[in-house]
């Protein structure tokens, strides 16, 4: 990884107030990565952690298209669950 990609994962990171990457919840940290633009979490953490937040095997492809992977969560869940999820995973407020 060259210093300019790790700039950009860096001010990827600094713009949340949790550090969703790092949370041992694989909820937390696939609905993290899923509406990042950023890749913060490696590849073959974000794929495990979306076969156990969608409780089934996902394939790889299958994360390409992230809307249809975001609705299928969202209808997995519950809304109170997703509504702990967006409260924990926030962006700071503009300084």
């Amino acid at each position: 990884m060259t210093g300019a990609e790790k700039k950009v994962i860096a001010e990827a990171k600094a713009k949340y107030t949790y550090p969703w990457w790092a949370s041992k919840n694989p909820l937390e940290v696939f609905w993290g990565q899923l509406n990042e633009e950023v890749q913060i979490v490696p590849p073959e953490k974000y794929h495990s952690c979306a076969k156990e937040a969608m409780s089934r095997e996902v394939f790889s492809d299958e994360l390409i298209d992230i809307e249809s992977i975001k609705d299928e969560f969202i209808a997995r869940i519950s809304s109170t669950t997703l509504v702990e999820i967006n409260g924990k995973i926030q962006i700071k407020p503009p300084v």
